[in-house]
């Protein structure tokens, strides 16, 4: 992946949820997580989560990944490597439909004493209402 491929990425993705971020979005229920490593790791992760009832739910899926690697001219594959807590898990390349406690214990953590449901923890996130500035996007490729 090229310097200029990378910042077309992350600039797609952070793109996508600003144009996507109101709550009557069509894709308010679309969870996605952009996963970018080290070089040394050799893979960018990007994993996703759709509500499966939501009127065509695949399609919804097929143009949000559209619209992320639109121009980043790199083939999307399977995770093949583990990202940080995060493992490789190859055989969700292919979307599918999960029972909601199974995706969300399978995919929180690779960690299964983390996915324990007897556990109790407190997370906190924060998320962009804006696009990184490509000042920003362009010192990340340096990593």
């Amino acid at each position: 992946m090229t310097e200029s491929s990378f910042g077309r990425l992350v600039d797609n993705f952070a793109a996508w949820h600003v144009r996507n971020q109101d709550p009557d979005s069509p894709y308010a229920g679309l969870f996605s997580n952009l996963q970018l490593n080290r070089r040394s790791n050799g893979q960018i992760g990007l994993l996703t989560q759709l509500d499966a009832s939501v009127p065509d739910a695949e399609l919804a899926l097929d143009h949000f990944v559209a619209a992320v690697n639109e121009g980043v001219g790199v083939e999307p594959g399977p995770v093949v490597t583990s990202m940080g807590e995060h493992l490789a898990r190859p055989q969700l390349a292919t979307p599918r439909r999960l029972p909601w406690l199974q995706a969300t214990q399978m995919l929180g953590t690779g960690n299964p004493a983390l996915t324990n449901p007897s556990l109790r923890a407190k997370y906190k996130s924060a998320y962009l209402r804006a696009a990184l500035p490509q000042e920003q996007i362009a010192r990340s490729t340096a990593i």
